[in-house]
């Protein structure tokens, strides 16, 4: 498999790996799980239950101010984005790895904050009190955090936390208004036309749901909401989704450890399912090309404000993915490849289909 650039000119991606980075990011959560442990029985319970790992659903690792880590973050790749709430914020732009955050204050208590889809649903499968959890964060707002009570951890708090649409630590008040905006626009997008009218005008219209959120609510909320009813509406129609679903929500998870959203496109729709993406705030990164016996590639896009990645696969000739794919027009190739057959026999992920996987 092939790689290349975007041709985005501002978007430039060439991966490496990042063991030095990995290494510390590693030694961090190790120190947190041997001091918690609820964390320990967490992460057992994580990869005996889910068949994942603790380490995949970390969203930040909050360390105090005169920790050893902050001699070696910045030469292996990590960048300080400046101060947040919880203090200085530095981040790996060439991995995706956790946000490491100098606390504000001094104190020998390591805080690990974990992704979930909503905090009460973890609090509740874990048995955690609302009050004792200190909430913080009104509901429905972009970000929000719980901090467990957890007695038997020490010098560890674990740190639940839930986004909708931003990696800020920003807590932004919400009122009952702006929360019927945010089921109002919720809903539009789960109802959208899925078949039954031509994908031309399905398309437009899906572009006038997503404007109108955007202008409701934000983009990046509005991101977040859309790929939301598209994991619904792929995990109503795939029984292993439905079954994975049940095992991490059994610990209150959701998919908050989503890795990339998968679509299939026909070559004459990809423009479409491109602007589609662009319109919810994704930018598209590196293009990927199977080979030649293959006859499929893939336009990467991602939304940095989101933590949103999406694999948008088309049939590709050789050489295709050297050009502009994501907005200049594909034509067609007189046969069909595994992504457009299975587009053909299912119809567009966008509109027909459903997102191909999770």
């Amino acid at each position: 498999m092939s790689t290349v650039p975007s041709s985005t000119p501002a978007q430039s991606f060439d991966w490496q790996p990042q063991p030095e980075a990995q290494k510390l990011v590693t030694s961090l959560i190790d120190e947190f799980l041997s001091r918690s442990a609820f964390a320990r029985d967490l992460a057992e319970q994580m990869k005996t239950g889910t068949a994942t790992r603790f380490a995949d659903w970390v969203d930040h690792i909050q360390v105090p101010r005169e920790h050893p880590v902050f001699g070696a973050l910045a030469s292996t790749g990590f960048d300080s984005i400046g101060e947040t709430p919880l203090g200085e914020a530095f981040v790996h732009r060439g991995a995706m790895f956790p946000q490491i955050i100098r606390k504000l204050h001094d104190g020998t208590a390591i805080r690990l904050g974990i992704k979930v889809d909503r905090l009460e649903d973890f609090l509740d499968a874990h048995r955690i009190d609302h009050r004792a959890a200190e909430i913080q964060g009104d509901e429905g707002a972009p970000v929000r955090w719980a901090t467990a009570d957890l007695p038997e951890s020490g010098d560890a708090e674990l740190r639940i936390i839930e986004r909708h649409g931003t990696q800020s630590f920003d807590l932004v008040a919400t009122n009952d208004q702006f929360r019927t905006l945010v089921r109002q626009h919720l809903e539009r997008f789960r109802s959208r036309p899925r078949g039954g009218i031509p994908n031309g005008i399905a398309f437009e219209d899906l572009i006038a749901r997503i404007e109108a959120s955007v202008e409701s609510i934000g983009r990046g909320y509005t991101c977040d909401l859309f790929f939301l009813a598209e994991r619904e509406n792929w995990q109503a129609r795939n029984k292993a989704a439905r079954v994975q679903h049940a095992r991490q929500q059994a610990l209150g998870l959701g998919w908050a450890n989503h890795d990339h959203h998968t679509f299939r496109s026909s070559r004459h729709h990809f423009n479409d399912a491109v602007a589609v993406f662009e319109a919810l705030g994704l930018q598209c990164r590196e293009r990927f090309y199977a080979g030649e016996e293959a006859g499929w590639g893939a336009q990467v896009l991602e939304s940095a404000e989101t933590a949103i990645v999406v694999f948008c696969d088309v049939d590709l000739a050789p050489g295709e993915i050297e050009g502009d794919i994501a907005h200049e027009p594909l034509p067609e190739l007189g046969t069909l490849n595994t992504v457009g057959l299975w587009c053909a026999l299912h119809g567009e992920s966008m509109i027909h289909a459903g997102m191909h996987h999770l």
